[in-house]
């Protein structure tokens, strides 16, 4: 049987296949002139091939026929003309590859927004209709351990803690949204005497701030006389901003403020704090024009939960309940959720809180709000109080306004 002779290959495309298995691009060798290969790419300037001539192909099996090629001008009969000449194949670069057909862009009706415009889109209108809580309070804790964390004293970090209190006052005071009335909103538990179970409202009208409970007593005697004359101090600086004396802020004391324990001179701060709060609400009432919304009603609320506990709370409204059904004012049968919420000190709020924010990492209410917080939708930030800022503060309120709230029903 006769040997089979190899088909000698073309000295060009010898020295293509060379160069490529020695790891040299092949863009140094085989680029026509004045042309880029597909891995030129590296910002080098491309060698010509040798002679001028184009860059062989590799054999395969034959090109399909697109009707469609880079060139705007192509042709079906200019891509025909790349078949066969010579009975050789013909030579093409990269520039002259065929592309596949392209899908033109929808038009008028059907176009669609590109998907980050969607999303802008999307997220305007969400925070433009998330609803705003009633009633936000908050567990201001962690100021010890802001201290202890950058060697301080823990005064200092009541003293940080302190300042974030008047800063947050007046960034809730301007919180005011643009959402109905909906599933989102304040509630007072029970249906009782402060309003149904309404969605959100127009703006913030009522915050609490959990400052001392009554277990805090525990704490070390120099720690709560520090504590109590800061109170003291901050009080007194804030009774003369114009938020108060204005009548867009007011304040009131949730907590035993008679208690023997507390320094005379907070106390005596505390009470005229309040007091200052009730006569500007009033003189702006008297300068309200005639049918219209007294100034007191859009006051922003601060309740400032001082020497607080919601078991001594629920303990002094039951023995108010006791005492009356003693002297006959009272029929035990007749003794329902509003008649108990009546005798809590928070009666005299707007409503229950929608929103109860703990700053610190703890996940726990410690003691506060037992009875208000049944509806409460419960936030915990790990960051400390005096790091809650307007950033966190903004956060906490938008994941409010995702929340669902359906009050035991559907």
């Amino acid at each position: 049987m006769p040997k089979r002779r190899m088909r000698p290959r073309p000295p060009l495309l010898l020295a293509w296949t060379l160069a490529s298995s020695a790891g040299r691009p092949s863009s140094s060798l085989l680029l026509p002139p004045g042309r880029r290969s597909p891995g030129s790419s590296l910002g080098r300037e491309p060698r010509p091939w040798p002679g001028g001539c184009r860059r062989p192909r590799a054999p395969g099996p034959p090109r399909p026929k697109h009707a469609l090629s880079r060139s705007s001008g192509a042709s079906a009969s200019s891509t025909e003309a790349e078949g066969e000449v010579g009975g050789a194949p013909r030579a093409s670069s990269f520039d002259d590859e065929p592309l596949p057909p392209r899908i033109p862009p929808l038009e008028g009706d059907d176009a669609e927004p590109s998907t980050r415009e969607a999303l802008r889109g999307d997220e305007d209108e969400s925070r433009r209709l998330l609803p705003i809580p009633r009633h936000v309070a908050f567990v201001c804790d962690g100021n010890s351990r802001w201290a202890r964390a950058r060697n301080l004293p823990e005064a200092a970090g009541h003293a940080a803690g302190a300042e974030r209190v008047a800063e947050l006052i007046e960034r809730l005071g301007e919180k005011r949204g643009d959402g109905e009335e909906g599933e989102g909103g304040g509630n007072k538990g029970g249906g009782g005497e402060k309003g149904g179970r309404t969605g959100g409202g127009e703006r913030v009208e009522c915050v609490t701030l959990f400052a001392f409970s009554t277990e805090n007593w525990s704490r070390p005697r120099l720690e709560i006389d520090a504590l109590f004359g800061l109170m003291e101090q901050t009080t007194k600086r804030y009774r003369r901003r114009p938020a108060v004396t204005e009548g867009r802020v007011r304040f009131k004391v949730l907590g035993d403020l008679d208690d023997e324990r507390i320094p005379a001179g907070a106390r005596r701060e505390l009470r005229a704090l309040e007091a200052a709060g009730e006569e500007a609400a009033a003189a702006g009432a008297k300068k309200a024009p005639r049918g219209g919304a007294p100034r007191g009603d859009e006051a922003l609320t601060v309740c400032l939960a001082i020497n607080y506990g919601g078991r001594a709370d629920l303990l002094r409204a039951a023995r108010h309940l006791v005492r009356s059904a003693a002297r006959g004012d009272l029929v035990p049968s007749d003794v329902d959720e509003s008649t108990l919420s009546k005798h809590l000190r928070t009666s005299s709020l707007p409503c229950d809180p929608d929103l109860i924010v703990r700053t610190g990492g703890e996940r726990r209410l410690s003691n506060f709000f037992l009875w208000e917080a049944a509806y409460a939708e419960l936030y915990f930030a790990d960051i400390t109080w005096p790091d809650f800022g307007e950033e966190a503060l903004d956060e906490a309120l938008r994941w409010y306004g995702t929340r669902k709230r359906n009050f035991g029903g559907r």
